[in-house]
């Protein structure tokens, strides 16, 4: 095939490589509806947040599970909420779905989403395999801050339902949300429009 042929083709595969969008999930939490307790966004980062799904499980382990005091609610059992970021009709929701006891890191899995766990609109969702959602975990949250524990939180865990944790740092300059997905070209009809030239290869 000529050098000439490659190229056109190499030229116009590019320019048909399809642009996905972004998971643009808010960087500063400007674009996010909380719920409850709007005023968490603005709590500091003091803990480190990982996230692992796996046999049912929810894992999130954090640096301050023994460390933040009881909250005086629920007759003081707990010392955190477990945070869910779900987007629904475009708009990521924030809400809490469940307490963390002290030492405790693991939910069930089915606690995130299906019914009753989330407050509305994201109280009913289906999770779905490819979307992304995020997770976070602060002091005693739920509803309003009577009893509140401690105003800290974690950093936000981006992860993709049946994938694993997208790449993701808060607060990173540019904003823009996560890593473009990998773009895929569609050549197929560019090249064959290109191998009629009657040149053998």
């Amino acid at each position: 095939m000529k050098l000439s042929t490659l190229l056109a083709a190499a030229f116009i595969a590019c320019l048909s490589i399809s642009s996905t969008a972004k998971a643009a999930f808010p960087q500063d939490f400007s674009d996010v509806v909380f719920i409850e307790s709007p005023s968490v966004k603005d709590w500091p980062v003091t803990s480190r947040l990982n996230v692992t799904i796996g046999g049912g499980y929810i894992n999130m382990p954090y640096d301050k599970t023994n460390v933040w005091p009881r909250s005086s609610r629920l007759g003081g059992c707990c010392v955190a909420s477990a945070w869910g970021f779900v987007k629904v009709g475009g708009i990521w929701h924030a809400g809490t779905w469940e307490y963390l006891r002290p030492g405790q890191i693991t939910k069930k899995e089915k606690a995130f989403g299906g019914c009753c766990h989330f407050r509305s609109p994201i109280n009913n969702f289906n999770k779905v395999n490819g979307e992304i959602y995020g997770f976070m975990v602060s002091g005693v949250a739920r509803d309003n801050l009577n009893g509140n524990n401690v105003r800290e939180r974690t950093n936000v865990v981006l992860y993709r339902w049946g994938s694993g944790v997208v790449p993701f740092e808060e607060g990173t300059p540019g904003g823009g949300g996560t890593p473009e997905e990998e773009k895929v070209p569609n050549v197929g009809p560019a090249i064959d429009l290109l191998l009629t030239d009657g040149v053998s290869s």
